[in-house]
């Protein structure tokens, strides 16, 4: 078949008119696109090394992209975890300040009432059992029993 086309491509050269040089001619243009898309096919693949590199160099520059990014993330997660962590220990010393606060006024109160002839004398009979030319005092054991259990549970409770 191949022979058959170039007999008939003869034929019709012929009957068009072209001569022997005609188709050198021809033949030496298509050698010359041969060699051109040859030339055409090795620049193509030296592009394509060429791209090779930035592919390469892309890749990279993902890869520090995507660690900077992580090292950001994980300053942003260091960052918020030490924010609530600040967060809640606010809370936590106010709400001790409060305790505090509540418990100097009620210091205050006292010493404002220590001055008063009233509370000493409240405070000589209680705490020291003192009394008062005249008077007789009663001490009941089942009251002071009380009060030194109160006081030992008192005493329990605080360390």
């Amino acid at each position: 078949m191949a022979g058959r086309r170039s007999l008939e491509k003869r034929r019709r050269d012929k009957e068009a008119g072209m001569t022997y040089a005609d188709v050198e001619s021809a033949r030496q243009d298509r050698r010359a696109r041969r060699e051109e898309a040859l030339r055409k096919k090795e620049e193509n693949e030296k592009a394509r090394s060429g791209s090779k590199k930035r592919r390469e160099r892309s890749a990279r520059r993902r890869l520090v992209l995507g660690l900077v990014f992580l090292a950001v993330a994980g300053l942003l997660v260091v960052s918020v975890y030490n924010l609530v962590k600040l967060t809640v220990e606010e809370n936590r010393v106010e709400a001790e300040l409060a305790v505090l606060q509540a418990e100097k006024e009620a210091l205050e109160e006292e010493l404002e009432q220590a001055d008063r002839p009233e509370y000493i004398e409240q405070q000589a009979r209680e705490q020291l059992d003192m009394i008062y030319p005249g008077e007789v005092l009663y001490i009941i054991k089942e009251k002071e029993r009380q009060a030194e259990e109160a006081e030992e549970e008192g005493a329990e409770e605080a360390p």
